[in-house]
């Protein structure tokens, strides 16, 4: 999950000159910020690495304007890297979590030193929403819950385990981040709580036990693979449980693939989660529907 750095950077002044004027320098930092990305020979975190996904990721979070976002999104040449900046958003942010997962692993208190990840906060903020609206729409208490697309780092589900109090299932299909994420439950004495699976959710099919399926935003990065993920999903969850979709709207679409509504037809909508602040991902909460007897 990539969020906005705390330092605020400069912005395109729009009392400058005519509104396109600002949005042509909008798009110009754009297209300056994923030229340098692409030339970096890694994206380790760095020095380097963390200006320049901080500077994008502040100008998606800074500007909300609807007429800005359309003319931005409508934009050619912005279509035509979107799917460059989905994939370079995706590659620094697994090693953001890598470079994470190892460090706190290695410390003599980890517990303290996961506190320390610098977008800890930011986790804490969006799991008590999607917490309190999955808790407000559950009929029964919950039992179990799935986290789809955990990766190396896998705080959300630490953070749901302990708002839940339940077992939280974890699949990943990066091996990896599968290992990573499995050492580090047991570095935090938390492997009786936390179970990863190293498998595509596509081959998972045990589904219809869970109450609550979490779908990580970068689980399906690519709109054909998170289509097959939902229909999935749907083919295998119980009727009633809760499907909480992490997704994005507005120019945070520069960072991460949307997902809407209608994506989700075959799904009753219950809940949206949209924060407005420094938090990247809006959540949809969809039910799947309960088939009336024809009896």
């Amino acid at each position: 999950m990539l969020q906005r750095c705390t330092r605020s950077q400069p912005r395109c002044n729009p009392f400058t000159g005519k509104r396109i004027s600002f949005v042509s320098c909008f798009q110009h930092k754009i297209y300056d910020i994923h030229q340098q990305l692409t030339l970096l020979p890694s994206l380790e975190p760095r020095d380097e690495v963390n200006q320049l996904f901080s500077n994008l990721v502040n100008l998606v979070i800074d500007e909300d304007t609807p007429d800005v976002v359309e003319d931005v999104l409508s934009d050619p040449h912005i279509q035509s890297i979107q799917s460059s900046l989905h994939q370079l958003s995706a590659r620094g942010e697994y090693q953001l979590e890598r470079y994470w997962s190892n460090q706190i692993s290695a410390h003599q208190e980890p517990a303290a030193e996961m506190k320390r990840f610098p977008y800890y906060g930011n986790y804490e903020q969006l799991s008590d929403m999607e917490f309190n609206a999955l808790s407000s729409l559950n009929d029964g208490e919950i039992q179990k819950v799935l986290f789809v697309g955990s990766g190396p780092l896998p705080l959300s589900s630490i953070l749901f385990a302990q708002k839940f109090g339940v077992p939280i299932d974890n699949v990943e299909v990066d091996r990896e981040a599968y290992c990573l994420s499995e050492k580090l439950a047991q570095k935090l004495h938390l492997s009786e709580t936390l179970t990863f699976y190293h498998t595509d959710i596509l081959q998972f099919t045990e589904l219809a036990q869970y109450d609550v399926i979490f779908v990580a935003a970068l689980a399906g990065l690519a709109p054909e693979e998170k289509s097959a993920i939902i229909r999935h999903l749907k083919m295998h969850i119980r009727e009633g449980a809760l499907l909480a979709i992490r997704t994005v709207h507005g120019l945070k679409t520069l960072l991460y693939p949307e997902v809407a509504l209608d994506d989700l037809i075959d799904f009753k909508h219950q809940a949206t989660i949209k924060p407005h602040n420094e938090i990247i991902n809006s959540v949809l909460i969809v039910e799947k529907i309960v088939k009336e007897s024809t009896t």
